[in-house]
């Protein structure tokens, strides 16, 4: 009750999800606008990871990028809601390799040698293969 009490004061002191850029639809395009905001403002090869959960009706949307990570606990056990963006990931691998970039094991496995993750914002200097498309 307290957790629906919490959303609903926030759904009147916030403009409509749709009006903040951060939502486009179900095309996977959900954090495309904040990554071009946050290379503006971005002075370094700094970056950051996302995660957003939203409720409507009966069904839970989760959408991550990088290694955020949504738990959910059920009959006293944590269950996944999403999926780290690692690049030793099978398909990250393919996806980096095949757009020209390298995947290389320094403590972990890493991409260009430098980032943990293969999916997050910022990063500029590896931007051509880290990608901020959610996975819903």
């Amino acid at each position: 009750m307290r957790v629906q009490l919490q959303a609903q004061r926030a759904a009147r002191t916030r403009p409509p999800v749709e009006s903040s850029g951060w939502v486009t639809g179900g095309s996977g395009r959900s954090f495309l606008v904040p990554q071009k905001q946050y290379l503006l403002i971005l002075v370094g090869i700094d970056g950051s990871t996302a995660l957003a959960a939203v409720l409507v009706g009966s069904h839970l949307y989760v959408a991550n990028v990088g290694d955020s990570r949504a738990v959910a606990l059920n009959s006293g056990k944590a269950v996944p809601l999403s999926e780290d963006h690692k690049p030793n990931r099978k398909d990250e691998r393919k996806r980096i390799e095949d757009a020209g970039g390298i995947i290389v094991f320094d403590y972990t496995w890493r991409v260009g040698g430098l980032l943990a993750m293969s999916r997050a914002f910022g990063n500029r200097d590896l931007k051509h293969y880290v990608k901020t498309e959610p996975n819903i």
